[in-house]
């Protein structure tokens, strides 16, 4: 009789569990559910403005009415029609001269270029990878070359600090 009463128990227990999962997932569905409308209705509002701002760009970008705004202000705007003769090929058109920043560019690009045969124009390591001329790296950061290096007369120059600096 005691069995009886240990299944019923069990069976109790498994249809509340059953009963709590059913629960818990209906809630869920419910709340992913209203995530899904809003999502929805913000799309909706996203495609509504969409469609009002594609026809006031048809409206203002009409010929008829750019021609009567262009005769309107004809003389405070001093527009003029655009003849065939404006309208070139990409090759017609001639190429813009470098300014003054692209020039100072080319001419950085060309120092190390420059300085790959003077010598190591930075004498202080910032990595962990020895440098190409065999130097070792000494307790205070700074590059000790190997004996016989061509970099040894360069290591040996301290870089000057900035003024108020330590």
């Amino acid at each position: 009789m005691t069995l009886f009463r240990t299944g019923d128990i069990i069976m109790v227990v498994l249809m509340l569990c059953a009963a709590f999962w059913t629960y818990e997932s209906k809630y869920e569905a419910q709340k992913r559910y209203q995530e899904v409308r809003r999502l929805e209705h913000k799309i909706e509002i996203e495609q509504d403005t969409a469609a009002l701002l594609r026809a006031r760009w048809a409206l203002a970008t009409e010929p008829e009415r750019l021609q009567r705004l262009a005769e309107r202000y004809q003389a405070g705007l001093s527009l003029q029609l655009i003849e065939p003769r404006q309208i070139v090929t990409l090759d017609a058109v001639p190429q813009r001269l470098p300014d003054a920043i692209e020039t100072a560019i080319k001419d950085s690009e060309a120092l190390p270029a420059a300085g790959k045969s003077a010598g190591r124009l930075d004498t202080i390591i910032t990595a962990s990878v020895p440098p190409a001329g065999g130097s070792r790296i000494r307790p205070g950061g700074r590059a000790q070359p190997a004996a016989g290096s061509a970099g040894s007369a360069a290591a040996a120059v301290r870089p000057a600090l900035p003024s108020g600096g330590r």
